[in-house]
């Protein structure tokens, strides 16, 4: 399910700094924060109000 952002900025959950988002982004998506380089996770979005956490680290053994 796609909600349209219209330009939404939301705080990192990590340090803070601003994090644009894409129009199409979804929960569950991994974005990058553009100050701290960390990534977060899309946890829930309601409206334009969009919840961030800090994404797991990815285990070497993922994938197999």
């Amino acid at each position: 399910m796609n909600k349209t952002m219209n330009n939404v900025k939301v705080s990192c959950p990590i340090c803070g700094g601003v994090i644009p988002l894409p129009d199409d982004v979804e929960v569950s998506e991994i974005i990058t924060c553009s100050e701290c380089y960390n990534r977060v996770v899309v946890e829930r979005i309601e409206g334009e109000n969009v919840v961030l956490s800090e994404a797991p680290e990815i285990e070497e053994d993922w994938g197999q």
